[in-house]
């Protein structure tokens, strides 16, 4: 690969992360109770579910300011990227400082009236001591882990729906692009081509943003569920 064109990738693929996290904590949303509570106090966490308003913004910068088919084109590229950054993102994760869960399973609504289990049991703590390395590399040290007021595993997610849709974005307008041949390379001209899209291109991506979009707006699991 292309030390030039792998730097740009990585920087698109960065960038969107950064884009997503910033739009994530910057649209108002009403907090939501979740289900799962903090293993310490026994509180409930509390969730930012806008992810739906995320993808909407997402979609139109992408389509507004988005090097069109960029992505679709350097695809093997992103993935490899996003290995690498996925890699460097889970050391982190098992390097910082944090309150190790030595639980086997995460504190939820229906047993956080019960300080008993707050704590792991002795043959739970034991369990999780004998552990190899590579085991608790892989299945982590926290329940729900949070950085600066941010559900790491709620903003994950969120970046997995979003490159998702962006993807599909980007196959699309390499789709028209291909069937005239004479669309810009800016995403503003995506509404321009749409009339060369084929329907099953149409078909195939509606279907993508359909499970993209139920999927961020009901992220949610009201307690009366458990």
């Amino acid at each position: 690969m292309d030390p030039t064109m792998l730097l740009q990738v990585a920087g698109l693929v960065s960038g969107i992360h950064v884009v997503t996290l910033v739009l994530h904590l910057i649209i108002p949303v009403r907090p939501t109770p979740g289900y799962a509570c903090d293993n310490t106090t026994g509180e409930v966490l509390q969730y930012r579910n806008n992810g739906t308003l995320v993808l909407l913004a997402t979609s139109l910068l992408w389509a507004v300011a988005g090097p069109s088919h960029f992505l679709y084109q350097n695809y093997a590229a992103a993935a490899l990227c996003s290995c690498v950054f996925g890699m460097i993102f889970s050391i982190w994760m098992m390097l910082r400082p944090c309150r190790v869960d030595k639980k086997s399973r995460c504190l939820t609504t229906d047993g956080a009236a019960d300080r008993r289990k707050w704590n792991a049991t002795a043959e739970e703590a034991k369990a999780w001591d004998d552990k190899w390395m590579a085991e608790v590399f892989w299945e982590g040290r926290e329940w729900n882990p949070r950085a600066g007021g941010v559900d790491l595993k709620m903003w994950l997610y969120l970046c997995g729906a979003i490159m998702l849709q962006i993807n599909v974005m980007s196959a699309l307008f390499e789709h028209a692009r291909g069937r005239t041949g004479s669309c810009t390379d800016v995403g503003i001209g995506i509404p321009v081509c749409w009339g060369y899209v084929s329907n099953a291109a149409i078909t195939t991506a509606g279907c993508l943003l359909w499970f993209v979009a139920e999927y961020l707006h009901f992220e949610r699991v009201p307690p009366f569920i458990l």
